[in-house]
């Protein structure tokens, strides 16, 4: 770069790290005011990763913060974060939008209500994160202390926050943007020393057992970028002697997907809604419930993931483009993706 650009850059990076800085210290605040509220919580993703996994906080940016109760602490749980400031946008029952959830297939099992805090902070809190043989009790009796800005909080155990980062790469359709922190933190947890002491404890796990194709896939991504990485080569080797044929066909199917989309941008999630039955059940039995209210939920939703609501002669037209443009090869890539994101 040139000099003014670097310092551009420089400058835009500083004021990055002090937003983000901001962000994390808001969310252990919320964890600590839920935990002296007497409702178990913990940290996962961002939080979590920037927590164990970094040695300054500074290393690892978030957006927001993710935290996690039981679905029996949830009215609790916003009850007691609406006393730092924490309120969701709209004021939707939240029966209504956990039978929204129920019924969408974008969010495959996740449940989380969006809140806003002081200064727009973002807070997500779950009571479910839709990983089999992840539920929130289990994940809550494995966790862990960490210290994050001198505080003591609970986050998800090594082995839980390994699976949750790949599945999140798996909800966001391994697209590039959504997923390199998501590659940077699963790539920094197996170049941790104590990882490899516990390494047969983690392939043991029942629960990596049965999502071991995404930790895989994301794994293999990492060995292909940084071959000589050893580290990464270990995890890779030993998580395909647990694989089974079709376990490690299919990763290489998401891991092609995955720099398929580098080369040529993200596909159109729909293709997904082509590959695999449950989604349009899913839509189905919505829309005989109540489709006006699950539409309505629908386009709100939309506009604040996306930032428009995309009308459906709209979607339909950039589904049959994508589907002209898409070769066999990804085709078979995506319903392996499909697979993972809609499985029962």
């Amino acid at each position: 770069m040139d000099v003014p650009e670097w310092h551009e850059f420089r400058g835009n990076m500083i004021a990055t790290f002090a937003c983000s800085a901001s962000r994390a210290s808001k969310g252990v605040a919320a964890l600590r005011h839920l935990e002296v509220s007497g409702i178990p919580a913990i940290a996962f993703k961002g939080l979590a990763s920037m927590a164990r996994l970094y040695p300054k906080p500074g290393k690892r940016t978030i957006k927001d913060a993710d935290l996690l109760v039981d679905r029996q602490h949830l009215q609790a749980a916003l009850n007691s974060l609406s006393d730092l400031g924490f309120r969701p946008l709209e004021n939707h029952a939240l029966e209504r939008l956990e039978t929204f959830l129920d019924h969408s297939p974008g969010f495959s099992g996740n449940k989380a209500i969006v809140l806003y805090g002081p200064g727009d902070f973002e807070l997500d809190l779950h009571w479910a994160v839709g990983v089999a043989g992840l539920e929130p009790a289990a994940l809550l009796g494995r966790s862990e202390t960490v210290t994050l800005f001198g505080t003591p909080v609970r986050v998800a155990s090594f082995e839980d926050a390994l699976l949750l980062t790949a599945k999140h790469a798996i909800r966001e359709n391994l697209t590039v943007d959504a997923m390199c922190r998501d590659l940077l933190d699963i790539r920094r947890s197996w170049e941790r020393s104590d990882s490899w002491r516990n390494f047969e404890e983690i392939l043991a796990n029942p629960a990596l057992r049965n999502n071991l194709v995404p930790l895989l896939a994301i794994t293999d991504v990492l060995r292909v970028l940084d071959s000589d990485h050893r580290a990464v080569g270990e995890a890779a080797e030993r998580l395909t002697g647990l694989a089974t044929r079709t376990e490690r066909k299919a990763a290489r199917r998401l891991c092609e997907l995955f720099f398929y989309q580098v080369k040529h941008g993200p596909v159109t999630k729909d293709l997904l809604y082509l590959a695999h039955s449950r989604p349009a059940k899913q839509v189905i039995v919505a829309a005989w419930t109540n489709w006006r209210e699950y539409r309505d939920l629908m386009r709100s939703l939309e506009e604040k993931l996306d930032g428009e609501e995309v009308p459906l002669v709209r979607r339909l037209r950039l589904l049959a483009g994508a589907i002209i443009k898409t070769q066999p090869g990804q085709l078979r890539s995506i319903r392996a993706l499909a697979r993972l994101k809609y499985r029962d």
